[in-house]
């Protein structure tokens, strides 16, 4: 049978659709997320459920298929029961392929779909999910966020069929959250997935584009008739109250800085209050009652939401509890109102806000204060002074085991006492002092003396030195050499099983599995996948504390290269209310020359650390030309900040700006020095500005070639990046796969079956060697490491042989040794291509794919 021809049209495996054009949305949602990332192109007719202008939304839905289209760039003339004419690329999403629109026009109106009911007997939910829905249940909780833009409201939906959901609601213009919070509701909207991350399907979430999709079945109770509860028994172990159960409290206002939240005491212990309607109260001290549910902040710790409250007549006293350094070890005092007496050790002022170190005994605390505009700071404590500070009690979980960071909020600058002024010896400016006196000239005859015995005392240190410093040479040499050496054996050692669990997964997700067990299968590849990112950082850092990482020049679209990595963190930012934009200045050419895989990993790794750190508010990345072949790229953030005496030091390798991020956030600290060192190649900087709570803005520049060119605005396909061009056709190969590990050859087997290759298999090299001199074969994938004959043997044994005849049969390197210059080892060695493990089957079909086009020209 004849081979076909290599200007066939590329098929998709995994789907079997032809790469010309996909043209329908259950094409779309066919394809893998590793698939859609490639850009697929589509023309596709559907209709729109669901459009905010506000949030930017678009939904899109043909039969039961439903999809996310993404943020819109400009705001678009559809509305729901809209259909539509839509062109663009496919793309990766959270969870699900999304769509990268290129044009849409409206071609027709229509009755939105017959809604489906989620989680009620009989109805069945796609997989994608993202499809027109109804549901009905009891509103539990309102949350609302600000931007300068707009007004953002979310709800917690307590569901009839049981469960509860996050309901992410495009505006909240004409809501009336008085009347929505602890009604029986019926809404209507995009019933979707919440997206945990690497495809990882975390739990299901509802779109609705304004308060005015929500029916009021049952409006609240306008009584106070919960149950009184004592705060202290509501905190309390076995208090034998749940969460979301309804209950009143009563106690007075310590501490109301912004109408988000208020704290209030009854007795010794306090909670915090998050009111239905964000209002200031009238002052610190009012006695109010509180209803509301019980409900925990993100630390795990209990508060009360969705919370009505109302003047008290009378209240509990409050008891100011006394902070002692064995209360610090085992804090129980959290929303209490305490005073503490402390040393202070640092004193940092910021824009509206000021943090003191305090110290007592070895253990350390922070008090935070509010600075009003244009308020004083003169009076304030210093560094060295003793106070009694007064406030309330926050406390944080630390990584440190039985170690806890307690912050004290205090309400003005009267919380501060100064108990003791350092002693004014300490606070004396002698400077100017000795000059007033004439002290200067005595000042300087000791000088010199002094100098005289430290440059004796100096150069027998340098003798010394001298001798140390040849001998650490020699150690650091030997210890340099033995972290290459560690690092290797580790990347082999855990890329090996790795390549097994995730290609098993894989195989096991394209299989036909039920929703359950799709979730805990997606779980596991998510774990690993993350395990696989902290190896691949660690090797990164290694590559380039060596000198080894070497960068790239092709010539790519910059526009289009932040475009595609700005939309990988869509939904991320879309789960956590952040909105994401970027700005692409008109002068930043259209073409330039670089390495645009690097430039996009340092893009990647500043916006996904703005986005983790960011609760509310938004991230914006912005592109500009400064000087000639000069750009310079700046991503801001609304997030937690970064104190200024941390801004130098997370640069520096598994370091962060505060050690319990660790815990909160996540993360091994190599993100920024990875990102440092790669724009310090790319012939640039980075740096940070940052105030705490309000924000950081970290800038980076890169030298890049350019090519003139005009760039086009709006919907316009921007030029593809080096490489998108699609591939062409591989005939079905005869193929050696030389591989040691059972499971990975099964991994192999498949995903090389898949593509319609015949496949052999040697189990070490002297077999491999023998099945190549009986049987001529189109390619071998050969592994490295293996017992009796390694693969570089074997390589070297097959092209001794083939000198002379004019064969020469493609092998590539199938290996879990990933380290700087191992690639360029293999290649030198006789090999022709390397794919690292752990192996994905887009990778060994694109390097199967580029040697084929060498072999023919």
């Amino acid at each position: 049978m004849a081979r076909p021809s290599l200007l066939a049209v590329v098929l998709f495996v995994s789907s079997g659709l032809a790469s010309s054009e996909i043209a329908s949305l259950e094409q779309v949602l066919k394809l893998t997320n590793t698939e859609a990332a490639a850009g697929h192109p589509f023309h596709l007719r559907a209709q729109v459920t669901l459009y905010s202008k506000e949030a930017t939304w678009l939904f899109l839905q043909d039969g039961l298929n439903g999809i996310y289209a993404g943020e819109a760039k400009q705001r678009l003339a559809v509305r729901p029961g809209d259909w539509v004419d839509v062109e663009g690329l496919t793309t990766a999403g959270g969870f699900a392929p999304n769509l990268e629109l290129r044009s849409i026009r409206v071609i027709g109106h229509g009755p939105l779909p017959v809604p489906v009911r989620p989680r009620e007997a009989g109805q069945k939910i796609p997989e994608s999910a993202n499809v027109w829905a109804v549901v009905r249940g009891h509103i539990i909780r309102a949350k609302t966020s600000h931007t300068e833009e707009r007004t953002r409201v979310n709800f917690d939906l307590e569901l009839e069929s049981g469960g509860t959901i996050p309901i992410r609601v495009g505006t909240a213009a004409g809501c009336d959250l008085t009347r929505l919070v602890e009604a029986d509701v019926e809404m209507h909207g995009v019933y979707g997935t919440n997206p945990a991350g690497s495809e990882n399907r975390n739990s299901d979430q509802m779109f609705v584009g304004g308060c005015e999709d929500i029916v009021i079945l049952k409006p609240p109770e306008e009584g106070w008739g919960a149950p009184l509860a004592d705060i202290d028994k509501l905190l309390t172990y076995r208090s034998g109250l749940h969460y979301f159960d309804l209950v009143r409290v009563r106690g007075t206002v310590t501490l109301a800085r912004t109408p988000k939240w208020f704290y209030i005491q009854q007795g010794r212990s306090g909670i915090l209050v998050e009111p239905i309607v964000q209002r200031s109260l009238e002052k610190v001290g009012d006695r109010v009652e509180v209803q509301g549910r019980i409900m925990q902040d993100d630390e795990g710790k209990r508060l009360l939401a969705a919370a009505r409250f109302r003047p008290a007549a009378s209240a509990d006293p409050i008891e100011i509890r006394q902070v002692t350094y064995r209360d610090l070890g085992q804090p129980s005092f959290g929303g209490a109102f305490v005073n503490a007496e402390s040393q202070v050790v640092s004193r940092d002022i910021t824009p509206g806000n000021v943090v003191f170190g305090l110290q007592i005994g070895h253990r350390t605390l922070t008090a935070e204060l509010a600075l009003a505009k244009g308020e004083e700071t003169g009076s304030l404590p210093e560094v060295g002074d003793r106070i009694s500070v007064t406030g309330v009690a926050r406390v944080h979980d630390s990584p440190a085991e039985g170690h806890y960071v307690v912050q004290i909020e205090t309400r003005s600058p009267a919380d501060l006492r100064i108990v003791k002024r350092r002693p004014w010896l300490e606070r004396m400016d002698w400077g100017r002092v000795a000059g007033l006196g004439g002290g200067l000239t005595l000042g300087l005859i000791f000088w010199v003396a002094s100098l005289r015995h430290r440059v004796h005392a100096r150069t027998r240190e340098l003798e010394e030195a001298k001798g140390r410093a040849e001998l650490a040479r020699e150690q650091a040499e030997l210890a340099s050499k033995s972290k290459s050496e560690f690092l290797a054996n580790m990347s082999h050692e855990i890329r090996t099983p790795m390549n097994g669990i995730l290609g098993m997964t894989d195989l096991v997700l394209e299989t036909e599995l039920s929703a359950e067990q799709r979730e805990f299968v997606e779980t596991a590849r998510y774990s690993a996948e993350g395990l696989l990112t902290i190896i691949n950082d660690i090797l990164d850092l290694s590559k380039i504390e060596a000198g080894k990482l070497e960068l790239e020049e092709t010539v790519f679209s910059l526009p289009r290269m932040v475009e595609r990595a700005m939309r990988t963190h869509r939904l991320a930012a879309a789960v956590q209310e952040i909105d994401l934009r970027w700005e692409i200045d008109p002068q930043v050419p259209e073409q330039v020359i670089g390495d645009p895989t690097r430039l996009s990993q340092v893009i990647t790794n500043l916006v996904g650390n703005a986005i983790k750190f960011t609760k509310a508010g938004e991230v914006e990345l912005r592109v500009g030309v400064e000087g000639a072949g000069m750009f310079h790229f700046t991503v801001r953030d609304t997030g937690i900040g970064i104190p200024g005496e941390k801004q130098v030091s997370i640069f520096e390798a598994f370091s962060q700006a505060d050690a319990s991020t660790t815990r909160r956030y996540g993360g091994t600290g190599l993100g920024l020095t990875i990102s440092s060192k790669l724009v310090e190649m790319l012939g640039g900087r980075l740096w940070v500005e940052s105030t705490p709570g309000e924000g950081s803005r970290f800038h980076f520049t890169v030298k890049m070639s350019v090519i003139t060119g005009h760039r086009d605005a709006g919907f316009d396909v921007a030029a593809p990046l080096a490489g998108e061009a699609a591939p062409r056709a591989v005939p079905e190969l005869n193929i050696l796969l030389v591989e040691d590990n059972p499971v990975n050859q099964k991994v192999a087997l498949r995903m090389l079956e898949k593509e319609g290759h015949t496949v052999a298999i040697a189990a070490n090299g002297r077999a491999a060697l023998a099945r190549w001199e009986r049987q001529a074969f189109d390619l071998i994938l050969m592994d490295v490491q293996m017992p009796e004959m390694d693969g570089l043997e074997v390589t070297a044994a097959i092209r001794r042989a083939e000198a002379g005849t004019g064969r020469h049969v493609p092998i590539i390197a199938l290996t879990a040794h990933a380290m700087a210059g191992d690639r360029e080892r293999y290649l030198a060695s006789g090999m022709d291509g390397y794919v690292p493990k752990p192996i994905r089957a887009e990778e060994i079909r694109s390097e199967i794919r580029r040697l084929w086009r060498e072999r023919r020209g």
